[in-house]
């Protein structure tokens, strides 16, 4: 079954002025003045991201898990250690920012269809599949494991407990180490927000006393179920001296939506290369060689390139570096070959409808809403399969139980071991070595 985990990072505040979010510009606006907040609008802009594996035929794999170490430990989570494994794709950072001349009570609503949200903050109002852990799995407050992912939802602000707070206000935020990538995520001029705890769904217990928490832009992640619209095919592949040649075939299974500022990125070693499709609407065959540069010097042009794109979708210049900085450790240096790439307004309110609406004495506001969701698929070639298997075949030759193969997997592997290890046994020679590998397939899954 195709199915896929998500991650979102959302910023609201408590009101009510309902306003579908579509991805949008004020007709009128320069580039220049596009770039940055004018001062006067009410402005909700989101941006995130879908993560997908995709083997050498094309087939997308099962099972990417949440990291255990990529979120400050102040986010809710409705996970237990290594959380619930995934599906199919993977929503990851995305967040909202509002702007306001002043401040506003605000609601927001998100609903997640094929999908649950596994983790966000500041603390919200209502979310899906609340309750404690049944034996270290995360279950529903009846008591039920959650099995499928579906009827997704957080809300925000219900009764003016979000406030998007005045452009000027002083606040602290929680603290974050000089080198977690969530402080990317405040460094834009987007307003602050405030949200009161009080009667707040915390995930494993409901707070009572009054407190508040504050953030630059509110989180929110999950898991989901359904099929990003790109499949990747990696044909051929040598990596040389003078670079990477490659030969990979893209296709976007929904023509009528295109996707746009496509990045094919190159990651070998200690080098970094990539190629630019300014969009796709049906089909690409690409036959290139990518020059590979020093990763530091690569990574640079290529957070460049890419929060320039990402601007020209409407979001602020500030927030588009903030987005690519963001993705700058996982997306431009972990090895591999993957592909970036901007999802059509249509496809991101299908799969996650938002609502925005001031409240109390702002009711009746209308907000400006841009949403910006890139797709991420990693694709897996013949030859990286080839070595894959071999390391695989490997671990599973030891006279060791599942638990112990998986641990060494998850190790080597990370959020990547369970998608791996599918496409491994898929490829492996021989029913002993398939039968280990399925075994550390099932330690590793949690819930289905």
């Amino acid at each position: 079954m195709n199915r896929i985990p998500l991650l979102v990072i959302a910023l609201a505040c408590a009101g009510f002025a309902l306003l579908p979010a579509t991805q949008t510009v004020e007709a009128g606006d320069s580039a220049a003045d596009a770039s940055r907040w004018d001062g006067k609008r009410l402005v909700a802009h989101e941006w995130g991201t879908f993560t997908s594996v995709s083997g050498s035929d094309g087939v997308v794999l099962d099972g990417l898990m949440h990291e255990e170490t990529d979120l400050p430990d102040f986010v809710y989570d409705l996970r237990d250690r290594r959380g619930i494994t995934g599906i199919s794709p993977k929503m990851e950072t995305p967040v909202i920012y509002f702007y306001a001349p002043s401040k506003r009570k605000v609601s927001v609503d998100v609903r997640f269809p094929r999908g649950t949200v596994t983790q966000w903050y500041p603390a919200a109002h209502r979310v899906n599949h609340q309750g404690r852990t049944v034996n270290g799995v995360p279950s529903m407050p009846d008591g039920r494991v959650i099995e499928e992912h579906k009827d997704g939802y957080i809300r925000w602000g219900r009764w003016g407990d979000l406030t998007v707070l005045a452009p000027d206000a002083d606040v602290t935020f929680p603290a974050v180490a000089d080198d977690d990538p969530w402080r990317f995520c405040r460094q834009t001029k987007a307003n602050a927000l405030q949200v009161c705890t009080l009667n707040a769904e915390l995930g494993t217990q409901t707070k009572r006393e009054l407190t508040y928490e504050h953030e630059r832009c509110l989180f929110y992640r999950g898991l989901g179920d359904f099929q990003l619209p790109l499949e990747g095919k990696v044909q051929s592949e040598r990596v040389g001296p003078r670079g990477h040649a490659v030969s990979v075939r893209l296709r976007n299974t929904n023509p009528k939506e295109s996707l746009t500022h496509v990045f094919l990125v190159s990651v070998q070693g200690e080098r970094c290369g990539f190629k630019y499709v300014p969009s796709l609407r049906e089909h690409k065959e690409l036959n290139i060689t990518l020059r590979l540069r020093p990763k530091a010097e690569a990574t640079e042009r290529l957070v460049a390139e890419l929060a320039k794109r990402l601007t020209q979708t409407g979001l602020f210049a500030d927030e588009a570096l903030a987005m690519a900085r963001t993705w700058q450790q996982g997306y431009f240096q972990d090895e591999g070959l993957r592909v970036l790439y901007v999802l059509s307004p249509a496809f991101v309110d299908r799969e996650l409808p938002l609502k925005i609406r001031s409240i109390r004495e702002h009711k009746g506001d209308a907000w400006q809403v841009v949403r910006t969701f890139v797709g991420r698929t990693e694709l897996l070639s013949p030859q990286r399969e080839m070595e894959l298997t071999k390391v695989v075949e490997t671990l599973a030759s030891k006279d060791a139980p599942g638990k112990v193969i998986a641990e060494e997997a998850l190790a080597r592997y990370g959020r990547f071991a369970v998608p791996y290890l599918t496409r491994a046994a898929a490829l492996a020679n021989g029913a002993s070595a398939k039968a280990r590998i399925a075994k550390a397939l099932e330690a590793l899954t949690l819930s289905r």
